[in-house]
């Protein structure tokens, strides 16, 4: 939820100092957000300043190196390095020996099992790939990166925003960014009470998502009954979330600018009245919570991802690329903070609206990684309602729209934390058509963490799967 007053600083390079310039932003203590390639090859970075509060964006026009660079000093950019250009070493070679069933696996778009000549072969909906031999995991591969970016090119955004939907899909940290990203674009000033209505939609999500997989938790721990109630808890949520966004769904309150079709008056007080119901269910569902017991071989295979705190891994060494790098470090969203890292896009928005003294949650102290995220699952559940109670408590007045301008650079970035994590986008427009845009998704930058599965049992790998990747 930017405003133009927030946004961030672009630098396009000149001359030779590239090394010494990201050494200085490294020693500075910026955090890389993201990096991208537009189609002719030219890279970007982008990064958040702590110290400034915003965002600050180094391109390149000669083309690549820029993000290869940026590895020696920022250890995440090899995990993007990896999503731009592809892994090296032994992965890569078996990466373009399998490039048809990589390709194969995408078109199925994730779902069912297939034979192929070394044993099966799991398609996993968060673009993995499971081969299985003798019923264990043997080889871990990522699929082709999915670009929702590429279906944007030339779209001109004023006149064909359900295309911009369209390919978007319903995923609403996705279509915020873009928004964010096309604002900054533009130089639109959104309005408070926008802001306010797009914060409490996604908090919304954010509790609705969180349930699901706090459910698929309980039911990995054998807690059924549980598992029903968080359920029921969640659809509850989902009626509350039509409710605020006048039954159209979130993605159809929001536009560039602004937002709309919210209901306001009689239906404010009872969706006050609902979530006070929903907060007290809850109470009761975060104390059952506390008292889960995850099977020792799931805390035991997750106990080889790496913490935060000094870098300390206790168990079986971890044979993936978190392990061999730091690229881990570009882990976002409850499975950063599980592992140590308190990062959250909502407390580094000046903009973003919440109660007087929240801030991200990390998990504490020595207990399983498993149990840590549920703890930081449920706890951002209870962040979110009493983001939710001060937003309905004291809802911003005025216009829900900006008045629409051509004040902008025509280049702009924007991100949101959505229930999986930062989600960003880099926009470039060209009379009014979009010439490039690139996004960061959670789910692509979290799934190295599977890599940990590789010599798991086939039904072990399938229950942590998707807890693994929040989906």
């Amino acid at each position: 939820m930017a405003e133009g007053v927030f946004r961030g600083v672009w630098v396009t390079e000149a001359g030779g100092e590239r090394e010494a310039r990201l050494r200085f932003l490294a020693e500075r203590g910026l955090r890389l957000l993201m990096a991208d390639v537009d189609a002719a090859g030219r890279e970007a970075l982008h990064f958040f300043d702590p110290r400034e509060g915003k965002t600050l964006h180094l391109l390149s026009p000669e083309g690549g190196g820029l993000v290869e660079a940026a590895s020696r000093f920022f250890p995440s950019a090899t995990r993007w390095m990896e999503l731009l250009y592809g892994p090296e070493g032994s992965r890569g070679d078996l990466l373009v020996e399998r490039q048809g069933t990589r390709a194969e696996a995408k078109t199925h778009g994730g779902g069912g099992v297939e034979r192929a000549a070394n044993g099966e072969v799991l398609y996993s909906e968060g673009g993995l790939l499971l081969e299985v031999s003798g019923g264990r995991v043997l080889r871990v591969t990522e699929c082709l990166r999915q670009a929702p970016c590429l279906s944007l090119r030339g779209v001109r955004v004023g006149k064909e925003a359900e295309k911009v939907r369209g390919s978007l899909g319903s995923d609403l940290p996705l279509l915020l960014s873009f928004l964010l990203a096309l604002e900054d674009a533009r130089g639109y000033a959104v309005p408070a009470s926008a802001r306010a209505v797009r914060a409490a939609l996604l908090e919304l999500l954010r509790m609705r998502s969180h349930c699901s997989w706090l459910s698929r938790a309980a039911e990995l721990c054998g807690r059924f009954r549980l598992s029903r109630r968080l359920r029921g808890w969640g659809e509850g949520v989902a009626e509350l979330e039509d409710s605020l966004s006048g039954g159209g769904g979130g993605t159809a309150a929001l536009v560039p600018g602004g937002a709309r079709h919210v209901e306001r008056g009689p239906v404010a007080r009872e969706i006050w009245n609902y979530m006070e119901v929903i907060a007290r269910e809850w109470e009761e569902l975060s104390r059952s919570l506390s008292a889960f017991s995850p099977p020792r071989w799931a805390e035991g295979r997750l106990a080889v991802l790496p913490r935060e705190e000094g870098r300390r891994r206790r168990g079986k060494e971890l044979e993936c690329r978190a392990a061999r790098g730091e690229g881990w470090e570009a882990w976002v969203g409850p499975l950063a903070r599980a592992l140590g890292a308190a990062r959250d896009a909502r407390a580094e928005d000046q903009a973003f609206p919440r109660p007087p003294g929240w801030s991200p949650r990390a998990a504490a102290g020595r207990k399983g990684t498993l149990r840590r995220m549920v703890e930081v699952m449920a706890g951002e559940v209870a962040d979110s309602l009493a983001i939710l109670e001060a937003l309905l408590r004291e809802p911003p007045e005025g216009p829900r729209e900006a008045p629409l301008g051509r004040r902008g650079s025509g280049r702009g970035f924007g991100r949101c934390e959505g229930p999986g994590g930062e989600t960003c986008c880099h926009l470039a427009l060209e009379r009014g058509r979009i010439e490039h845009a690139a996004f960061s998704l959670p789910l692509e930058l979290n799934r190295s963490a599977a890599f940990c599965l590789e010599g798991a049992w086939l039904d072990e790998a399938e229950e942590l799967l998707p807890l693994l990747l929040m989906a």
